[in-house]
């Protein structure tokens, strides 16, 4: 677990100081990234808080959780975008009948 989570934060280093653009690796790697640290964030929360000092230095993984800040947010926004357009497409797509007063015609 230790090898799998040092291996997330050797990879979120690079974006979280600056050395590789965050911006360009967030639509291929963002949505992948967030959903590691999620199911890994028991693992990385009691890396955190643990204090026995044979294990963890307290603050682990502080690149994992900058990173994750920025990316989780951008990610989050753009699900929620993305279903507010869809939800556009499907009503432009509902086609309700009107109803005509007796005695008009057609248009």
């Amino acid at each position: 677990m230790v090898e799998i989570l040092n291996d997330i934060e050797a990879f979120a280093i690079y974006f979280a100081t600056g050395a590789a653009a965050e911006k360009v690796a967030f639509p291929v790697l963002g949505a992948l990234f967030c959903y590691w640290v999620d199911i890994f964030a028991p693992h990385i929360a009691f890396a955190r808080t643990n204090k026995d000092e044979t294990l963890l230095v307290s603050d682990a993984y502080p690149n994992t959780i900058a990173l994750y800040a920025v990316w989780a947010a951008r990610h989050q926004r753009q699900r929620q975008s993305l279903g507010e357009t869809t939800i556009d497409f499907h009503i432009e797509q509902v086609r309700a009948p009107g109803l005509r007063p007796i005695g008009t015609k057609p248009s």
